[in-house]
Formats: structure tokens, C-alpha cells, sequence
């Protein structure tokens, strides 16, 4: 054999020997992973496990992270370059996941808190305790540490009453009257030559309602009067004009209402008439009327009288008593006095 053919003998041999070992070189690296694909793998690992770790990482970090793993594949390996955007959505997703369950824990948390009633009142004593001093409440005020003017009156006829404020009295008010009346003797003596009527009069009157509060008010005043007619005969009776009478009395008014200014008053008085001309004398009094107020001033008022006189002595020196029943019609004025 010669040489050429040993050579191509040999070359032969080589590869059948070669041939095989190729083939499988060729199928370990179809099924073993480049190393470009797990590097490009291990960002994406490293993505997940950070955003597990870090619920607070947002969506734009892991993208930028995915971002920068795919960029380090290289870009001749379209394959692997396919898998690893669908890891990096994975990744994406994985990350949302992770932020909306954390955003859920937070959530809970907060519904916790807002569940327990301890919780404001914890945070409202940190409030009060950072934010300074709680205000100090007034301390009361002692009654006796206070002007007269400015302390309240207390009811002492209960012991231990509360301090509470009187009603105030109305203001004083002044009044007058006029009016005319006629009398009856309830008591006729022949010796003085007296008629059953007795002589009509005028009547004016003045006076002034106490200070107070309530329906029931109090009121003094002074009445003054004269005959409008002669009274007996010439000789022994009083002419017209002459006999004058002053009478101070005490009336007690009663308001039928509780308004400020009532339609309706009755009226109680009791006087001592004193007749000063043209002989004194003296007697007892008692009237009781009604006023009704047309306005807040003005008043028509009617009142029955009763009164005793003690008169002159008779011929025989007795002391003589007459007694008069009467009736007046008039009208009445008041003004309230302001201070």
C-alpha cells in the first residue's frame, strides 16, 4: 500500500472518530442554557425577590430593573431575548401584586385603628401633650369676693338655696283721678233739717302704686272734694262750694291679668275723711271700684262707697254719727315711672 493510501486511511479514520463527537457537542449545547440567558435569568430573580422583600417598590422600579437585565442579554440571541420580556412582565406583575397587598395590609391597619375607640383618645393625649397645657377651666366664683351690685340674691328662708336671680319689680308708678259722685243718708235727723240725698260732690284724687312685682300692687294717696249743692237750710246748712274734705287713704289694686298693662283693676280703699269747713269733723271710709284701662295711661274707673261721720253735737249736746252710701264715676291717668 502506499503512502496516499495510507493517508487517506488515516483521514478516514479520523472522521468517524470526530464525527461523533461533534454530534454530541451539538446536542449538549441545544439542550444546555447560554450563559447570557442565565445571567439575563438572575436580574430577573433578584426583581421578584426584591419586590417580595419591599412591598413599597413600585411598579416603575421593577420595569427599570427588568429593563436593565434585558438590556444586558445579548442581541444576537433572539430567543432568549423573547423569554426574557415575558419574565420581565412576570416580574411586573408579580411586583403590582405585591404593591396592591401591601396597599391592603395598610388599609386593614387603618380600619384597626379606626375601629378602636383607645386609639383617638391615645392620639388625642399625644395631641394635647405635644400641642401644650390643656386649658384650665374658670374657678367659680365665690359670691362674697363680689361687689354688692354684682352678687346674686339668695332666698333665706331656705337654707341651702341656690343662688338664683329675683324677679324684678316693676317701676313706681303715678296715678290721679277725677270724678263725681252722688250720696244717700243711711241715717236722716230732723234737728238738722237734712234731706235723704245727700249733696252731690267732686272728688280728685292723687297717688302713687309702691314698687313690686305680681298682680297684687300697693298704693297710697290723698283724695280732696266739695259739695256741688247746698246741704240743709240757710241757716244751718253748708252752702255749695264750702264744705271741703281731705282724705288720705291706702288702696290695695289687683291686676286681672299678668300683662304689663292690664285691662282690668280692682281696687280696695280705706281713708279717713277729714272735713275741714266749715266745721271739722271727721269719719271712716271703705270703697271698692273697678278701672278699665282704655290705653296704657287712661282709665275709666266706678267705685260704691260706704263712710261715717262724726258730726256736731244736737241741741241736746249728743255727739251725732251720719252715714252715707255713695256711688263715683270717673277717670283715672297713670304714668310709670323710669329710672
Amino acid at each position: 500500500m502506499t503512502a496516499r493510501a495510507h493517508r487517506a486511511a488515516w483521514l478516514a479514520l479520523a472522521a468517524l472518530w470526530v464525527w461523533p463527537l461533534a454530534a454530541n457537542g451539538a446536542a449538549a449545547q441545544d439542550a444546555a442554557p447560554s450563559e447570557p440567558d442565565a445571567a439575563a435569568e438572575a436580574p430577573i430573580e433578584e426583581a421578584a425577590a426584591e419586590g417580595e422583600a419591599a412591598p413599597s417598590e413600585t411598579p416603575e422600579d421593577a420595569q427599570a430593573e427588568g429593563t436593565s437585565a434585558a438590556e444586558a442579554t445579548p442581541a444576537e440571541d433572539a430567543g432568549p431575548a423573547a423569554d426574557d420580556e415575558d419574565e420581565d412582565g412576570a416580574a411586573e406583575s408579580e411586583a403590582a401584586d405585591a404593591d396592591a397587598a401591601a396597599d391592603d395590609d395598610d388599609a386593614d391597619a387603618a380600619g384597626t385603628d379606626a375601629d378602636d375607640p383607645a386609639a383617638p383618645a391615645s392620639e388625642g393625649a399625644e395631641d394635647a401633650g405635644g400641642g401644650g397645657e390643656a386649658e384650665e377651666q374658670p374657678a367659680p366664683v365665690n359670691q362674697d369676693d363680689l361687689p354688692p351690685a354684682l352678687r346674686t340674691p339668695v332666698d333665706d328662708e331656705i337654707p341651702g338655696a341656690a343662688r338664683e336671680p329675683r324677679v324684678p319689680n316693676e317701676p313706681l308708678r303715678i296715678v290721679g283721678s277725677l270724678g263725681a259722685g252722688l250720696g244717700i243718708r243711711l241715717t236722716q235727723r230732723d234737728g238738722f233739717q237734712q234731706d235723704r240725698l245727700a249733696p252731690g260732690y267732686v272728688e280728685a284724687y292723687g297717688g302713687v302704686v309702691l314698687p313690686g312685682h305680681g298682680q297684687l300692687r300697693h298704693e297710697v294717696g290723698l283724695a280732696a272734694g266739695f259739695n256741688l249743692n247746698d246741704d240743709g237750710t240757710f241757716s244751718l246748712g253748708p252752702e255749695a262750694g264750702r264744705q271741703w274734705t281731705f282724705t288720705p287713704a291706702y288702696t290695695l289694686r289687683l291686676a286681672l291679668s299678668e300683662d304689663p298693662v292690664p285691662d282690668w283693676l280692682l281696687l280696695g280703699r280705706v281713708g279717713v275723711p277729714l272735713t275741714v269747713s266749715p266745721d271739722f269733723t271727721w269719719g271712716l271710709q271703705l270703697d271698692v271700684g273697678a278701672t278699665y284701662m282704655i290705653l296704657a295711661g287712661l282709665g275709666v274707673y266706678a267705685e260704691v262707697g260706704a263712710a261715717t261721720f262724726f258730726g256736731a253735737e244736737d241741741r241736746n249736746g249728743d255727739l251725732t254719727v251720719h252715714g252715707i252710701l255713695s256711688v263715683e264715676l270717673g277717670a283715672r291717668i297713670e304714668f310709670e315711672v323710669l329710672r
